[in-house]
């Protein structure tokens, strides 16, 4: 059985909080976002993810009645939060997104992840999920 979105979420703050620096958190999701390749035929209008300092770009849809995503991002750090919400969100029913936005605050809140990044990043994580989550809403 696959975990939930909110237990996902709970083994990743967990691996966070041994970042002991900034540096290290910064490291963890530079190598999370190595796992992301350049994909043109996404860059659209429509893929684009507003909101963000670095470019990102999100195509999703519904298959087999759960959402699957692929995504790029221009920053490195950008590509791991990115990385970690494909992750997360892929063979997740568009409700469950939905239902998520909770989940998502307070990850934010104890992982301190908006505020431990540069300020031009913060906003990121919460953009991305906000776009994935519109993504969704289309499908319900």
């Amino acid at each position: 059985m696959m975990a939930t979105i909110k237990e996902d979420l709970q083994t990743i703050a967990e691996d966070i909080s041994y970042c002991d620096t900034r540096e290290e958190l910064f490291e963890y999701f530079i190598d999370l976002g190595q796992s992301i390749k350049e994909i043109p035929e996404i860059k659209t209008e429509e893929n684009f993810v507003p909101g963000c300092v670095s470019e990102v770009y999100i195509a999703g849809e519904l298959k087999e009645g759960v959402m699957q995503y692929r995504g790029e991002a221009g920053a490195l750090i950008v590509k791991g939060y990115l990385a970690l919400q494909l992750d997360i969100f892929s063979g997740k029913t568009p409700q469950e997104i939905i239902d998520a936005e909770l989940d998502i605050l307070e990850f934010i809140q104890k992982t301190k992840i908006d505020s431990s990044s540069l300020a031009s990043r913060a906003n990121a994580f919460g953009n991305i999920y906000l776009f994935i989550k519109g993504k969704a809403k289309k499908y319900l």
